[in-house]
C-alpha cells in the first residue's frame, strides 16, 4: 500500500504493483543475487494489466485461509480483459507470454488468492465462459521459480510452465475452476 494500492476490490491497483516492482528494481541495481519481495497486506487488489516479475523478485501476500465471501488474506482480483489472440480459423493461440503474472528466472509468488470476479458463466447458463489469459506464466526455460500457497477461484487458465523447469518449486496450489 506504500505505492498507492487500495485493496478494496473495485479500485484498479495495477499501477501501484508496477510502481513497487520498478522501485525494487531501482534500489537493487545490478545485484541479482538478493531476493526482493513485495509484501501485499490483506485486501482485494484489482489487476487489469500484465505484471512481469524480474529476476529474483517476488510477491508475497497473506494466504487466504477462507474462501471468497468473508475471506481473509491477500487476493488479486483479475479484471484483465486481454483476450487471447486467435488463429485465422478462430482457434485460440496458447498465449503463454500473456500471463497476468509473468515469472522470470528466480522470481516467486506466494501466499495469495487469485479471483476472477467477472467470470460468471457458472452462475448463469446463458452467459459464455470468458477466455482469460493464464493467471501465472513461467516464461524462461531451465529457470528457478517458486509458486506456493496459491488459491484460484474461477480461472479460465491457471498456471503455465510449458518449458523444462527442473528447478521449479510448486506446492500447495488450490483451484476452484469454473463449474
Amino acid at each position: 500500500r506504500d505505492f498507492g494500492a487500495v485493496g478494496d476490490g473495485t479500485t484498479d491497483d495495477t499501477q501501484a504493483f508496477l510502481d513497487c516492482i520498478s522501485y525494487m528494481n531501482s534500489i537493487r541495481g545490478n545485484s541479482k543475487k538478493v531476493m526482493f519481495w513485495a509484501v501485499v497486506p490483506p485486501g482485494k487488489y484489482v489487476l487489469t494489466e500484465q505484471i512481469i516479475l524480474p529476476q529474483n523478485m517476488g510477491i508475497k501476500g497473506t494466504w487466504p485461509m477462507r474462501l471468497h465471501g468473508g475471506q481473509e488474506g491477500s487476493w488479486l482480483y483479475i479484471k484483465d480483459d486481454h483476450e487471447p489472440a486467435a488463429y485465422t480459423d478462430g482457434r485460440n493461440l496458447d498465449c503463454t507470454d500473456y500471463g497476468t503474472i509473468v515469472l522470470q528466472n528466480g522470481s516467486a509468488i506466494t501466499d495469495l488468492g487469485i479471483y476472477y470476479p467477472d467470470q460468471t458463466a457458472y452462475n448463469n447458463s446463458n452467459s459464455a465462459v470468458k477466455s482469460y489469459r493464464y493467471s501465472i506464466v513461467c516464461r524462461e526455460s531451465n529457470s528457478c521459480f517458486l509458486i506456493e500457497r496459491i488459491t484460484a477461484i474461477n480461472p479460465y487458465r491457471f498456471i503455465y510452465l510449458g518449458w523444462a523447469h527442473d528447478r521449479a518449486r510448486i506446492r500447495r496450489i488450490f483451484g476452484y475452476p469454473l463449474r
